[in-house]
């Protein structure tokens, strides 16, 4: 009787450490399984920062492109305005005509 009874407290014993070997199994390779997805994830996740980096940059040089043709427009619309403006404001030369006439009102 003692006999078995130390024969199953041994077999108890062998199955007890088979099922932790077994959880402890599983849970390396849950562990495993998550470290593998959250890498993925942050792989994704990387490749998707990069991509939006880049269409920001895209966006900043298109916007720098256009305000720079503005500002050059701008500068040379009001250099035309200024150089047109001064030849509508400019006096016109007096002529010998109309200083005669000037002359001879006084």
């Amino acid at each position: 009787m003692a006999e078995r009874r130390r024969q199953r407290a041994s077999e108890f014993e062998l199955r007890q450490q088979e099922k932790e070997k077994e959880r402890v199994e599983a849970a390396r390779a849950k562990e495993r399984d998550r470290e593998e997805r959250l890498a993925a994830l942050n792989k994704q996740q990387k490749a998707h920062i990069e991509e939006l980096q880049k269409k920001i940059q895209l966006k900043v040089n298109s916007i720098y492109i256009l305000f720079r043709q503005n500002v050059e427009g701008s500068t040379t619309h009001t250099m035309y305005r200024t150089k047109k403006n001064k030849n509508k404001h400019t006096p016109k030369p007096k002529t010998s005509k109309s200083m005669n006439i000037k002359t001879q009102l006084k």
